[in-house]
This record gives structure tokens, C-alpha cells and sequence, in this order.
């Protein structure tokens, strides 16, 4: 029925409409994925940001977006956000606190990331009595397009010992390569065993 709907629309010479957005149009509309935290354990979650993921229609344009539910917590708790990097490319992930009305508490654009060995990587402080229920992650577009520049080793070494001496041979070499940061990737959220209180102002 749309099609004939769009033909006669074209007869008449009326540009037809565009197709409706599958993506969600409002944060409420997107399914939370939850970050489980595990009494007396360290805990770490994968998300993937990809073409099968969850999407955001955002500025007249569709855009991955992951919304995940952090638990209430009776003690403070230092999140650890981190992009990772992948073989062929980065994702610039821009993080948003928000309350259960889905509100912005902070945010946390990729600028405030900082790269550690190949992945980039902040921390959030959640205190007990936070509002913070959702944390969002989007893609960065002031990073999207600009490369991420990895290095990449391999290292040996080799034990030796004689009657009287003994001592190690090290030998290695690194490779140099780019990748460019794009709207796809894998965000990761660890637990940090040791918490601390921070100033959340400062973060």
C-alpha cells in the first residue's frame, strides 16, 4: 500500500516521504543493558557499540548509543569506563551520567579519556546517595574521522647462567600503525577493586 501511496505521490510530482527512523527517539525508548556488580568480586562488562546494536536518532541523523543501568550501591564506587581498541578501528566514546528520569547528571566527552597501553580510559565516582541510575555512551564526533596511532610490541627474553654467573638476554621491537577513530567499538566498565572518596566535583 506504501508503495503505490509513494508512486502516485511521484505521478503528481510530490517528493515522497523519507522512511521512519528504527532507531529510538528518546532515551526512555532506548532497552538498558545492566552492569552488574558482583559482592566481593572485580567486575567487568563488555558493551558493543556496532550496526546491530542499539541507535539513537539524534539531530535528524541515526547514531549508536548504549544505555546501561548502574545499581543502587550502599558503598561508594569507582567506575572505570574504557574504550577499546580494536584491530581495525577506535571508538572516541563520550559517556553521560543520568538520573532515573533520564536527566544529565555529568558528562564526560573523550578528551577527558586517558590512553593507557592501546585503550583510552576515565573514571567516574558514584557516591551512595548519587542520582545517577543510566550511563550513556555515544560517539564522540569532534574525534570521529582523526586517527589513533598504536604501538604494538614484542618482547623476549632469555634466562642464562654458568657455574659462577647468571644473568637474562632481552631482545624486541615495536610496530607503529594508525587507526581511525569511527562511531563503532566496544566499551568496557570495570568496578575498581579499591574505592575511594573523590571530590566529585573534580571529576
Amino acid at each position: 500500500m506504501l508503495g503505490w501511496l509513494a508512486a502516485i505521490a511521484l505521478a503528481a510530482g510530490a517528493a515522497p516521504e523519507p522512511p521512519a527512523s528504527v532507531c529510538a527517539s528518546a532515551l526512555d525508548a532506548l532497552p538498558a543493558q545492566p552492569f552488574i556488580v558482583k559482592a566481593g568480586k572485580n567486575s567487568s562488562t563488555e558493551f558493543v557499540l556496532d550496526t546491530h546494536g542499539r541507535c539513537l536518532h539524534v539531530d535528524d541523523h541515526d547514531e549508536p548509543a548504549l544505555l546501561i543501568r548502574l545499581e543502587p550501591s550502599a558503598q561508594p564506587m569507582n567506575v572505570k569506563v574504557i574504550s577499546v581498541s580494536g584491530k581495525e578501528s577506535t571508538l572516541p566514546a563520550r559517556i553521560v551520567l543520568l538520573d532515573e528520569h533520564f536527566g544529565e547528571v555529568r558528562s564526560y566527552p573523550f578528551e577527558r579519556f586517558v590512553k593507557r597501553g592501546m585503550n583510552y580510559s576515565t573514571t567516574v565516582f558514584l557516591e551512595p546517595a548519587t542520582t545517577v541510575r543510566y550511563l550513556l555512551a555515544r560517539p564522540d564526533h569532534e574525534w570521529v574521522g582523526k586517527q589513533n596511532q598504536l604501538t604494538q610490541g614484542n618482547r623476549w627474553t632469555a634466562f642464562w647462567a654458568t657455574p659462577t654467573v647468571m644473568g637474562t638476554i632481552s631482545n624486541g621491537n615495536e610496530v607503529k600503525r594508525s587507526v581511525p577513530f569511527t562511531v563503532f567499538g566496544t566499551v568496557r566498565l570495570e568496578l575498581e577493586e579499591e574505592t575511594r572518596l573523590i571530590d566529585p566535583a573534580k571529576r
